[in-house]
């Protein structure tokens, strides 16, 4: 259970295709930003990526949305924030949680809902700023954890 805070309410998007994409395929998620669906047969690493993720064909490497759905596939917890969100704050909590693996930082690189978007697959929870209490609770739940298809994934 996740505690009340200044984020929302965490909303299951569910997507059953979870086929990787053949190389030079490209995908339009429903969502922004997504949590499942087709994906790169590469997963992204975990780290912070400071280029906004791009909508690039699969098998063409860089940080795009179909490694990282891949990613969240595998159990990563996925913080996204406007590039204007408080970036020390933001940036604080990802070095205090990287060392334990399974955690990507990526700006949005356009508007959303709000400022911090958390993902895990087939989960999000917007949040207006880094309530620190809050993310923590969902990374505990969501990294490795019971969403993901393959958690035993690299």
């Amino acid at each position: 259970m996740l505690p009340d805070s200044g984020c929302g309410h965490l909303v299951h998007r569910p997507d059953p295709d979870r086929r990787h994409l053949k190389v030079d395929e490209t995908w339009d998620y429903a969502t922004f930003p997504p949590t499942a669906g087709p994906h790169d047969a590469d997963s992204l690493p975990s780290g912070t990526y400071h280029a906004a993720p791009t909508e690039a064909a699969a098998g063409t490497g860089g940080v795009t949305w179909t490694r990282i759905v891949h990613s969240l596939e595998h159990g990563y917890v996925v913080i996204v924030h406007e590039d204007d969100t408080a970036p020390d704050e933001v940036a604080d909590w990802v070095q205090r949680h990287l060392p334990d693996g399974k955690l990507i930082s990526v700006p949005a690189g356009r508007g959303m809902e709000r400022p911090i978007a958390l993902l895990a697959w087939e989960r999000l929870m917007w949040c207006a700023d880094a309530e620190h209490p809050v993310m923590d609770a969902f990374l505990n739940a969501y990294r490795a954890g019971p969403t993901a298809p393959e958690p035993e994934g690299p």
